[in-house]
């Protein structure tokens, strides 16, 4: 053995030669405690944790051996017995490889009891208890030096199993997240998915629709131009009939007066009476082209609006018809009407037509009464209406009254069925509307529209209307 007086000089202070061996040692268990710290990052399990600083503690001087509690671990080293600190139940050893440690509460209860030569070391944090340190001391006064350097480790290793702890709950929570949004992806994706094949399926749908739509505006666009070119066949063949019709009743009607006049004397009752049935449907033949002529120049000729007071040209329509009048008791009953921008001559042909049918089929009333004026009417057209007593028509017939050729009462009254359809003409190329309303033997109310335009008179004038 080496003599004390020659012992290395580093081992002596040298301010005062005194032997600094047990500093040494000291220094070197502080060292090992040290180094401790270092390694723990590097345990791979709570088992091997406990080992380990079970080990590091029973190095320390004074200490006869040490054991390690972390939550459900248990380490022994030294020379414990096993009966120097019994397991509780709620220490069941660990199953190999796992790395949690589970933060169980440690009651003072399930410590080991106080007895001399035993410290005991809770393992705590401020939120969480981990395990303790059961220390078996056999020197206190050398274990005295280093209790604190212990007491620095213990709360170390606590507070690294609660980082630990915390570490492995937010990596859970981190798992659980990135499962929600691997889910949540998968779930957006299918959804993307299955949007882009409806906006695929719309989008065709779409342009199968706006393919209809052109195929369709193409047909009407044809239909129209047929339609068109077939009004204007039947206005040129009208127009053609008509005037060419015209010399060769001339003719027939000139005949049959120049025969009455030359042979008047040499025929009997029953020939008179044919030459007068030949003159009469021979005029009515004329009259009838005439209308036809009408109808189709109704159609043909060029509209020329201008501002109209329709009370002015009614005033004029109704003494025209003075002569065919004479004699009858008709209370006229004309309101405020307006001024409209029309054709004057198509719209004079329009009253002539309505105020005419009204006259005629009033002839079995006495008096007759026949109202002209202004229905209540919009900021878009202006109405217009006559109404009579007469004697009215059945409504279910009331889609006929327009058409050409049409007559409803034709076995009583004189007519050839060309002024309705004139009328309805005429009022659609102004752009406006025609109908008519009615009851047997109550009356009827022929109603036609002109767009409002700059200088019409405003809506909500008086009616003139009873």
């Amino acid at each position: 053995m080496r003599d004390p007086q020659t012992r290395d000089p580093q081992t002596r202070d040298p301010q005062t030669g005194e032997d600094d061996a047990p500093l040494a040692g000291a220094a070197r268990v502080l060292g090992q405690l040290l180094a401790a710290q270092n390694v723990l990052p590097a345990l791979p399990t709570p088992q091997r944790v406990s080992e380990f600083y079970a080990v590091a503690l029973a190095t320390v001087p004074g200490v006869r051996g040490a054991r390690v509690c972390l939550g459900q671990v248990r380490s022994e080293a030294g020379d414990i017995t096993p009966d120097a600190c019994p397991a509780c139940p709620a220490c069941p050893a660990e199953s190999p490889g796992s790395r949690q440690v589970p933060p169980v509460p440690l009651p003072r209860s399930c410590l080991p009891a106080d007895r001399p030569g035993v410290q005991v070391l809770p393992l705590r944090t401020l939120s969480a208890a981990y395990g303790f340190f059961v220390i078996h001391i056999d020197d206190p006064a050398a274990y005295r030096q280093y209790a604190p350097f212990i007491a620095n480790i213990g709360s170390f290793l606590a507070l690294w199993l609660e980082n630990r702890a915390q570490q492995a709950t937010v990596r859970q929570a981190r798992d659980a997240l990135e499962q929600r949004v691997q889910e949540r992806t998968a779930q957006l994706r299918e959804t993307n998915l299955r949007l882009q094949s409806e906006i695929e399926e719309r989008r065709h749908d779409e342009a199968t629709i706006r393919q209809l739509n052109e195929d369709l505006d193409q047909r009407v666009r044809e239909r129209t131009q047929e339609l068109q070119d077939a009004n204007q066949e039947l206005e040129s063949f009208a127009y053609s009939v008509s005037h060419d019709l015209r010399a060769p009743l001339r003719h027939i009607l000139g005949f049959a007066d120049a025969l009455r006049e030359t042979a008047a004397g040499s025929l009997d009752e029953q020939q008179l009476h044919c030459l007068e049935a030949i003159t009469q449907s021979g005029r009515r033949m004329q009259d009838m082209v005439q209308d036809l002529l009408s109808f189709s120049r109704a159609g043909r000729a060029a509209l020329v609006c201008r501002p109209v007071d329709l009370r002015i040209l009614t005033d004029e329509v109704i003494s025209e018809f003075e002569p065919e009048t004479r004699g009858r008791a008709i209370r006229w009953h004309l309101g405020e009407l307006p001024v409209v921008n029309a054709d004057q001559a198509m719209l004079r042909l329009v009253l002539v037509n309505l105020i005419g049918n009204a006259v005629k089929f009033t002839r079995a009333r006495t008096p007759a009464e026949i109202t002209v004026g202004q229905q209540p009417s919009t900021a878009a057209e202006i109405v217009i209406a006559v109404r009579d007593n007469g004697i009215g028509f059945d409504m279910a017939h009331a889609a006929r009254l327009f058409g050409v050729f049409e007559r409803l009462h034709a076995a009583s009254f004189e007519g050839n069925g060309i002024g309705l359809a004139n009328v309805r003409r005429i009022i659609e190329r102004h752009g406006g509307r025609v109908w008519a309303d009615a009851a047997v033997d109550q009356g009827a109310t022929f109603s036609f529209s002109l767009p409002c335009r700059p200088g019409d008179l405003p809506a909500g004038s008086p009616t003139g209307m009873a």
